[in-house]
């Protein structure tokens, strides 16, 4: 079965897990915090079924070669990797400003390169929009050491 040699198919297998995951995952957060991760989770099984209806019926000829295959492992498979960190942190209670800072500071690098400098700053910026916009605005709690949340009281 050539689906099986294409990228579009795996890609999807991949969203459609991990968007079960999540499903999962969220489906234990309080009655607040749930709504936003599983509407995600359900948009991304949705749309990677249509990508595996896709894949599957194709008919075209292309299938992945060793380039594409390391296109996919440089890019995709070191953003997996760098959000398994993200939620091991988390899970063991680390906080969700230091991971998020890590993680997305090293995805820049790595999807990017330049500066680490510059990209440590893009990624404060980054995590700092989000955490002020689901902490402060929306009031969705979110994993913080204790000396942040005596912070921001």
């Amino acid at each position: 079965m050539t689906a099986l040699r294409r990228i579009d198919f795996w890609s999807a297998v991949t969203f459609f897990l991990l968007g079960v995951v999540v499903i999962s995952l969220a489906s234990a957060f309080d009655e607040k915090s749930r709504s936003y991760p599983l509407f995600l989770a359900i948009a991304l099984c949705v749309l990677s079924a249509g990508l595996l209806v896709q894949g599957l019926v194709s008919r075209s000829a292309k299938t992945v070669d060793r380039d594409e295959v390391e296109i996919v492992i440089s890019g995709p498979g070191v953003q997996t990797l760098l959000w398994t960190v993200w939620v091991a942190l988390l899970s063991v209670g680390a906080g969700y400003l230091g991971p998020s800072v890590l993680v997305v500071g090293s995805i820049i690098v790595a999807l990017r390169g330049g500066s680490p400098a510059k990209s440590l700053l893009q990624s404060l910026a980054i995590v700092a929009v989000v955490f002020f916009m689901f902490y402060v605005i929306f009031d969705i709690p979110l994993p913080v050491l204790d000396i942040v949340d005596e912070i921001l009281g």
